[in-house]
């Protein structure tokens, strides 16, 4: 595996791969206290600087706050109560290996029930009122989510959408993976998916190019059932500028300075809202969730707000000020989040602070029945609508095979792990599966090129999960989700692709969560001949870029060929295809 420069994070997609922003903290007692005093005096400086920096950061800050465990204990409600899913990818079916402790094996189902019970709850002690909410990103990430893109549907979802227009949620908010085909996005509005949810679909900043309306609804009032509290709720986007042609997301700075959003906050305070909901499908940190705030105060400075982000695949929580706050529930169905907040009287002075209570629920169907106080009676726990959506959802799979075992691996290959490491996904990538499925074949037969003629380069975003000993149909969907078809530039020299690989890796990031670097390739020698350079169509612009660069001349002046990426020909290969052959080739069961 060659690569060049500092390490990163294994960025995906415009997301970072990050499993969690929290730190533990844990002190072994070794009962000896004249050590740990020596210790503490001798590091007691650096430890107060570094503490008063870290503090600074989510890392600690999560760290220090309370009650964001999944433990199993019964859920409590507050005043405003809202039960979160995001970033799912598709995972709406269980987790099929083992790939956290405990095991993820809720499924959209047992996620329904136990809502269905929360309500219950709230209903029966009269405590609050509580909202299911969705922050999008639903398509690219498994095998019902992508799958039907090589069926006759031809798009992502055309299985997934019907499964998620049957869950009780009360709002749902976009993704950007679910805006990057134009021919998803038709789905979603000619099939009466956004249209269906009666205007609980919220795209505030996400609109039609064709005649700039937007594709959801900007905001929504929703009363509660319980304490009948009014909650408003808007839908942001990051500023996302790489949508597929039909959709266009404006700012979310440039937005809250519409007339739009100031009327609503206006008729939000005269129907006297307990509290704003910002789905906000960004960084918990992203700048616009400070823009938004900003707006906000400037018109209502003292109500609740809270925002439920993602996108970045990741549990986190930060207090914004004394009554906001910012939270995310991971990613790939691995948590159901719960946010609980009590809403100060009336009479309350302004600068009383709210106390928001988080917590990241495990989605194992066990552990959502503890937290409703059922046990393992599971009889009980099942309802209806859990058991119609659970059907559903074993239907589809069923339909599209995606439980079919295509290869038997010797071992784990895990993803975000050093490229060097023997267990290593990405190394496995480029030089095993990527040479089998991409390589110098002869396109006509006078040509005569060689395997040593190649080489491959890619974006370390490419993948997104490991390959585990029975590889399914259904993980190739979830390790390479994207489809990106393949071409090359030809005449490549070795010493050019160093100094790429220099120029692209070149002033990233580094720390602890430092795993990958941003682009790698296979294996290849610097000196000789000239290489033909493999890449997939997602990083063709950053790399046809750098090069000219490199060698002083307009972009226009590299030339890309595409290599089989007519979807209509026996030879068509992609991103996520290559996994389904070059896996089954390498490890026949």
């Amino acid at each position: 595996m060659c690569v060049w420069g500092r390490r990163i994070k294994n960025a995906s997609r415009g997301a970072v791969k990050c499993n969690c922003r929290e730190e533990n903290i844990s002190l072994s007692s070794s009962g000896i206290f004249c050590s740990i005093f020596f210790i503490f005096i001798f590091f007691g400086f650096k430890f107060f600087m570094l503490f008063n920096h870290m503090m600074d950061s989510i890392t600690i800050l999560l760290s220090l706050l309370a009650g964001a465990s999944s433990a199993t204990t019964a859920v409590e409600l507050k005043d405003i109560n809202l039960i979160i899913t995001t970033d799912t990818h598709g995972w709406v079916a269980s987790h099929s290996h083992s790939d956290n402790d405990p095991l993820l094996t809720a499924n959209y189902g047992d996620v329904a029930s136990f809502v269905s019970h929360v309500k219950d709850q709230a209903i029966n002690s009269g405590r609050g009122d509580v909202f299911f909410v969705n922050n999008g990103d639903h398509v690219e990430g498994s095998g019902l989510s992508d799958a039907t893109l090589y069926t006759s549907a031809k798009i992502h979802g055309a299985e997934l959408f019907p499964i998620i227009s049957q869950m009780p949620f009360d709002v749902l908010t976009i993704g950007n993976h679910d805006l990057y085909d134009d021919e998803t996005v038709g789905f979603m509005v000619e099939s009466g998916f956004i249209g269906n949810w009666d205007g609980h679909y919220l795209t505030s900043n996400t609109f039609s190019s064709n005649d700039h309306s937007r594709i959801g609804s900007p905001y929504i009032i929703l009363e509660g059932e319980v304490k009948h509290q009014k909650v408003m709720f808007f839908g942001f986007l990051y500023h996302m500028k790489d949508s597929c042609g039909t959709i266009t997301v404006t700012d979310p700075a440039d937005e809250v300075k519409e007339d739009w959003f100031i009327s609503a906050l206006a008729e939000g305070k005269a129907q006297n809202v307990s509290a704003i909901v910002v789905m906000s499908h960004m960084d918990l940190v992203d700048d616009a969730v400070s823009v938004i705030l900003k707006a906000i105060r400037a018109l209502d400075p003292s109500i609740a707000v809270q925002f439920v982000t993602g996108h970045t695949h990741y549990r986190g929580f930060k207090k914004l000020d004394s009554r906001a706050s910012t939270f995310e529930a991971g990613h790939y169905l691995d948590t159901v989040g719960l946010l609980t907040l009590d809403v100060p009287s009336t009479t309350a002075p302004e600068e009383e602070e709210i106390w928001f209570n988080y917590r990241y629920i495990d989605a194992n169907k066990k552990t959502l029945m503890s937290s409703v106080g059922m046990g393992d009676d599971e009889a009980s726990f099942d309802t209806s609508l859990g058991l119609a959506i659970a059907q559903s959802t074993d239907a589809a799979k069923t339909k599209l095979g995606l439980d079919e075992v295509l290869a038997c691996v010797p071992k784990i290959y895990k993803y975000g792990v050093d490229v060097e490491d023997e267990n290593s996904l990405y190394k496995l990538y480029m030089n095993e599966i990527l040479p089998r499925g991409v390589n110098g074949e002869a396109e006509t037969e006078t040509e005569t090129e060689t395997e040593t003629d190649y080489v491959h380069i890619t974006s370390t975003g490419t993948l997104r999960y490991d390959l585990y000993e029975d590889f399914r149909y259904d993980d190739v969907f979830a390790i390479a989700p994207f489809a990106n078809t393949f071409c090359f530039i030809d005449n490549v020299a070795g010493e050019e692709i160093d100094s790429l690989l220099k120029l692209l890796n070149v002033n990233v990031g580094v720390g602890e969560e430092a795993e990958l670097p941003k682009f790698i390739t296979s294996n290849y020698t610097s000196d000789g001949g000239s290489l033909k350079m493999f890449l997939n169509n997602y990083d063709q612009g950053v790399l046809v870029v750098n090069l000219a660069e490199l060698r002083g001349v307009a972009v226009e002046e590299i030339v890309v060929v595409n290599w089989r990426a007519d979807k209509g020909s026996d030879t068509f290969t992609d991103t996520t295809l290559v996994w389904k052959s070059g896996v089954s080739a390498l490890f026949p069961c």
